[in-house]
């Protein structure tokens, strides 16, 4: 109904349903602590995946796309201990090889990583679950997500409606709060639509979604750093400015001896032109290339998808600042070579 409202045409759909459980994390140097991980069956991701794995009994299999190959360093060890937050159970699984793949599901959704249990196994486990640890999610193929728009605002709305207004945002995490000493946060949407979106577990996604919400989140960070970037620039405006001219007062005695002993107006000329490029220019492209790197590791490391777009406008940022170094660099340099020659 919402995807005919919508104009939109759904090619393939596809239910799966998990549930979230404790688990404790193995790291390298031997430390544990306790997270909570989606779980899905072997025969639900065989579904969904066209792919053909064996999960034995009493083992998992990590499964995680690139940006999440981090979250590898807590499964260091040949197994992992599982809580059930309902029956408040222990039980240890082996660990398999795990998967990962770029291809899947969307790289910002529930499924960018989760475990995979023996499809027996995950039924005994739901069996003795509460319903508040189990989830059901749709994945939808369409004709064309570019517009989708609609679809996905009708369907956030529908979401929210069913919510009464308010989300508890860190579901995700639910399942271990007895072990973390955590508890629930519920945030009322309206007012907080930028942080829920971002950090509701459950949102549901699609790829335009994806791109609005990682530039609506980034956008104070952006803002931050242009605003660091204007500061900066004005005030090595100032100082490599004055300190130009002062160069060029203090000089100006040599360039009278240098006219004086032969050396003509065009080499004093490019002489000057030499002294300002090197004071002028260097600092502002070390600056830029400084700036430039940072960012792109600042988004690198929180996970920001479509950083080539972001750096697109970095690097246009950065040419808007040469553009107007030279414009000042020209001016500076005329006013210099009038007063010294």
């Amino acid at each position: 109904m919402l995807a005919a409202e919508s104009d939109t045409v759904i090619t393939k759909i596809a239910r799966i349903n998990c549930l979230l459980l404790g688990v404790q994390n193995t790291y390298k140097d031997g430390a544990t602590d306790w997270g909570s991980r989606v779980v899905m069956s072997a025969d639900d991701f065989n579904t969904v995946s066209a792919m053909n794995i064996s999960v034995p009994k009493g083992t998992y299999t990590f499964y995680y796309d690139s940006t999440m190959d981090y979250k590898l360093n807590a499964f260091c060890g040949n197994g992992s201990l599982i809580f059930n937050p309902t029956t408040k159970e222990e039980f240890q699984l082996s660990q398999n090889e795990s998967i990962c793949s770029d291809s899947l599901f969307n790289s910002r959704s529930f499924f960018s990583s989760f475990l995979i249990l023996n499809t027996e196994d995950y039924n005994n486990i739901s069996a003795n679950l509460g319903n508040e640890y189990k989830a059901a999610s749709y994945l939808l193929n369409v004709k064309d997500w570019e517009s989708t728009l609609d679809f996905q605002e009708n369907i956030l709305r529908t979401v929210i409606e069913n919510n009464q207004g308010k989300i508890f945002t860190n579901w995700h995490n639910s399942a271990t709060f007895e072990k973390t000493g955590s508890s629930a946060e519920y945030l009322a949407y309206e007012g907080n639509e930028t942080r829920i979106a971002r950090v509701w577990a459950l949102y549901p996604l699609s790829k335009l979604s994806s791109a609005t919400i990682q530039f609506e989140a980034f956008a104070t960070y952006l803002m931050l750093l242009l605003f660091i970037a204007l500061v900066a620039f004005i005030s090595s405006i100032m100082v490599i400015g004055l300190k130009i001219i002062s160069t060029i007062w203090d000089d100006a005695t040599l360039y009278d001896n240098l006219h004086k002993l032969g050396m003509t107006k065009g080499k004093i000329k490019r002489l000057i032109t030499k002294q300002m490029l090197f004071v002028y220019f260097i600092p502002t492209i070390l600056g830029c290339l400084t700036r430039v790197f940072t960012t792109y590791r600042i988004m690198l490391v929180s996970g920001v998808i479509y950083i080539g777009k972001t750096m697109e406008l970095v690097g246009g940022v950065c040419g808007l600042v040469v553009i107007l170094q030279l414009i000042i660099f020209i001016v500076l340099r005329s006013r210099a070579i009038k007063d010294n020659i």
